[in-house]
């Protein structure tokens, strides 16, 4: 989990709004050491040097989104956890290749996706973050976690209206209205239901 917010730290900080030369480079080399390490670190937890690796590009990582902040990946996450008490890292794990997909409507942050992942010799950064996920574990959805779907609906309207006031959210390649904030948090959770209502 940790080791996915670290990932969430990179990738949000790769299209930031306020993204620069440095903070690119950062991004970018925290990603891939992520990609890398944290399988192995996952299966060997005893293994310093995985370890160790995962540190820097914690630290790498961090250092890219001090300057130029997060997205709304970080916006939602910190409504889950506030509302009901969902890590955080996990939270941003399920979460970012359903916002990066969002954000891929964006020209210029699809390039960017576009662009780390042909580094990586991918095709697709939004796979890359799917298979590393299941590699480790992560639910696919915040209804693995949240199981009363009637209080999760309950508290849409509010929490979407939390997530936009976030900090983080001004600085998203693109600023979601309420009505797609909220379609957002229906999508994380995973209720089909919900996602049918939503489109009727």
């Amino acid at each position: 989990e940790t080791g996915m917010d670290a990932m969430t730290h990179a990738v949000e900080a790769l299209v930031s709004a306020r993204a620069n030369y440095l903070s690119d480079i950062l991004a970018r080399a925290a990603i891939k050491d992520i990609v890398k390490y944290l399988p192995l670190a996952y299966r060997e937890g005893i293994n310093l040097d995985y370890r160790e690796m995962m540190l820097n590009a914690s630290m790498t990582a961090g250092l890219a989104f001090t300057n130029v902040s997060l997205g709304i990946v970080h916006s939602i996450a910190h409504t889950l956890g506030s509302v009901f008490s969902v890590p955080h890292g996990l939270a941003d794990a399920i979460l970012l290749p359903k916002i990066m997909a969002f954000n891929s409507r964006n020209e210029s942050a699809k390039a960017v996706y576009d662009s780390v992942a042909n580094e990586m010799g991918a095709g697709d950064l939004v796979r890359v973050i799917k298979e590393l996920n299941q590699t480790i574990g992560i639910p696919e959805y915040i209804g693995e976690l949240i199981p009363d779907e009637a209080a999760y609906r309950s508290k849409l309207e509010m929490m979407a209206d939390m997530a936009l006031k976030d900090g983080c959210t001004k600085t998203n390649p693109i600023i979601p209205t309420l009505d797609e904030m909220k379609h957002l948090f229906i999508e994380g959770y995973g209720s089909k239901t919900m996602t049918e209502e939503k489109k009727a």
